[in-house]
């Protein structure tokens, strides 16, 4: 490489190969130096290549945009679960109300041809 002076040395192994940063590094230097980092932070302001800071960026924004459609789509999923148990229980019942209705008119065929010619209850009957 000694021909053209622009071109990249080859990386060490173990070491990454700098990145060409794309935005203003947050550095002491940068910010100015009045301003002091936040009490008991022992750790320096160090750069961050702007790659990265639109990538967490886009992130959060992609998430922040989502979230009015997902809470939406949630409503409507929870809508038609009661809907659909609603139905269910209309159902249900009216099974039940069916079952209920045969069973009468068994109990009632039972007796016109057992012979039984009482009105009202069973023990109606018996007592008079």
């Amino acid at each position: 490489m000694a021909g053209n002076p622009d071109a990249a040395e080859p990386s060490t192994p173990g070491t990454a190969p700098e990145v060409p940063e794309t935005g203003e590094p947050a550095t002491r230097a940068a910010l100015g130096a009045e301003v002091e980092p936040d009490a008991g932070s022992d750790a320096d302001i160090t750069p961050v290549n702007g790659q990265i800071t639109d990538a967490v960026t886009q992130a959060n924004l992609t998430v922040l945009g989502e979230a009015p459609a997902v809470s939406l789509a949630l409503v409507y999923q929870s809508l038609a679960q009661a809907t659909s148990l609603a139905f269910l229980n209309a159902t249900q019942q009216q099974q039940q109300a069916n079952m209920i209705a045969q069973a009468a008119t068994a109990a009632a065929i039972a007796r016109i041809l057992a012979g039984d010619t009482t009105i009202g209850s069973p023990d109606a009957a018996s007592a008079g």
